[in-house]
């Protein structure tokens, strides 16, 4: 146990999300979609690991081109066109609005090329977020905001939707 006056070691996290979507049934061969989301979170104790703010919705591996591919894991506070762990700290909130649209279903491949071409499709958004320290991080974690400080991002994205060796989905 933890001596008179001190903290036990470890830390209390906590962590509340929410998300709305909703269709829009607009021109195109499927539905619009307007969403979204806010997170917020906040942790203390001697072995807190913090929060990081920044960087895409989904986890992005480079390919050629200068094209990401979206390989589905999933940041807690994304702020897109920021690199991840921008900001960092004890604290944390984000939140997205998103309006997405669709804009072609090919549905074709080339060939015998195990490489299928679904569809097509583009979305704007609004992001913004912040993470910092109240007074000195418990930890020490050097450059944390001592404030919030936010970030905002706005943008446009046109997304493709393929399917690679007749059987995984892969969004570009």
């Amino acid at each position: 146990g933890a001596a008179e006056g001190e903290d036990a070691a470890g830390y209390v996290r906590a962590i509340g999300r929410t998300r709305a979507y909703q269709g829009v049934p607009l021109w195109g061969f499927a539905r619009h979609a307007l969403a979204l989301r806010a997170t917020g979170g906040v942790e203390s104790g001697s072995r807190s690991p913090g929060f990081n703010l920044g960087g895409t919705g989904g986890g992005s591996a480079p390919a050629s081109l200068g094209v990401d591919l979206q390989l589905g894991s999933s940041l807690t506070f994304p702020v897109r066109g920021y690199p991840e762990a921008v900001q960092y700290g004890t604290r944390a909130v984000s939140a997205s609005a998103e309006y997405r649209f669709p804009l072609a279903l090919v549905e074709r491949g080339a060939g015998l090329a195990p490489v299928f071409l679904d569809r097509l499709w583009g979305d704007v958004f609004a992001d913004a977020g912040g993470a910092w320290c109240p007074g000195a991080c418990e930890r020490g974690f050097r450059g944390a905001p001592a404030r919030f400080d936010p970030l905002y991002s706005v943008g446009a994205e046109l997304g493709v939707d393929l399917t690679v060796g007749y059987l995984a989905g892969l969004s570009l």
